[in-house]
């Protein structure tokens, strides 16, 4: 199974040496990876009643835990295996829960205004959200978020920010959810961020 052998791959990393094999290795089950995607959709076109067999397996836990941990705990031989493609997609799938969970706060957060503007009785500053915890304590089932959702797919809490509401019938309020993907230069902005001022 192509997951279980990048897991390996990636926990056989103990020093560049090992770090440059399993460079080697990652390509080659990238290259794996591309034949069962093409053999896919060979089979979709002959038996579409098949179904779409998914080229990249569904990423195991043991796969995902080996990326982190060498990600984390050794970032000096990770540099040697992040240029492959599967360091890539591993990357990029974090990256795709952090725009999810951006996504799912920034609908959640103009609920949030939206239903406190309702209430005449509530003050301005209140109709904002102070933390995003108080996202969560909401418990809308639009809104979408796990109690756990306040962090992003690296363990740290998301970033918001809200511009001050002037008028109650203001439709246009300014707010903002972002975090910092970790990977290549640490400087990728999952969101967005308030403008500088």
């Amino acid at each position: 199974m192509l997951t279980q052998d990048t897991a390996e791959a990636l926990n056989s990393i103990r020093d560049t040496a090992s770090a440059l094999h399993a460079r080697q290795q990652l390509d080659k089950i990238h290259e794996k990876m591309i034949a069962l995607d093409i053999q896919a959709k060979n089979l979709q076109e002959t038996n579409p009643q098949s179904g779409r067999i998914m080229a990249l397996e569904k990423a195991e836990d043991d796969t995902i835990r080996a990326f982190k941990l060498l990600f984390r705990k050794r970032p000096d031989l990770y540099r040697h295996v992040s240029p492959t493609e599967i360091i890539r997609m591993l990357e990029g799938r974090d990256e795709f829960f952090a725009r999810m969970d951006v996504g799912h706060f920034s609908s959640a957060i103009k609920q949030y205004i939206q239903e406190h503007l309702k209430d005449p009785n509530n003050k301005l500053e209140d109709c904002v959200p102070q933390t995003l915890d108080d996202i969560i304590k909401m418990k809308n089932k639009a809104s979408n978020i796990s109690p756990d959702g306040v962090n992003d797919p690296w363990g740290k809490p998301y970033r918001f920010s809200v511009d001050p509401i002037k008028e109650r019938n203001d439709k246009t309020f300014g707010f903002y959810v972002w975090t910092i993907s970790p990977y290549r230069d640490g400087k990728k902005v999952i969101g967005e961020m308030p403008p500088k001022r």
